[in-house]
């Protein structure tokens, strides 16, 4: 009987030690990730180009005011018909989880105000066109903004 008692005493004692033991000791410090020199190289050659994209925009602002709705379907689909997939490229180089999720929200919201303009343009809906346009630039923006600086 004495033994029984003995095992549980001892027991208990071995799990406040576990305890205390556990709770003095000092968390792990993890790193943020890092960029590899290889890794910044392909986000800053894919930075370059979707800036590119971005310095023409103002051809689409154009169309839209002269309501040639014929070039803004051509431009949509032909100078901005890569955009989506050099938006993806960056995505998958970069490393932060958190990032990764932003980045494809904001450039979810950019190509749903793409696709909303050009079917303002099938509907020759001009005040449409222009809202949808603001709201693809501000994604946009921030879409580059959220790129790693090199």
């Amino acid at each position: 009987m004495f033994i029984k008692s003995y095992r549980s005493l001892l027991a208990v004692v071995f799990a406040f030690v576990a305890v205390f033991l556990v709770s003095c000791s000092a968390p792990i410090e993890v790193a943020a990730p890092a960029y590899s020199p290889t890794q910044m190289e392909q986000v800053a050659r894919y930075q370059e180009i979707l800036q590119g994209f971005r310095d023409r925009f103002p051809e689409l602002a154009t169309s839209i005011s002269k309501k040639d709705w014929v070039d803004v379907g051509t431009f949509i689909h032909g100078p901005l018909g890569e955009l989506r997939q050099k938006t993806g490229y960056v995505i998958r180089n970069l490393i932060n989880p958190s990032e990764v999720a932003k980045a494809k929200e904001v450039a979810n919201q950019l190509f749903d105000s793409l696709e909303a303009i050009d079917k303002a343009a099938a509907d020759n809906k001009q005040a449409v066109a222009v809202k949808k346009y603001n709201e693809a630039i501000a994604a946009f923006d921030q879409f580059l903004e959220l790129l790693p600086k090199s």
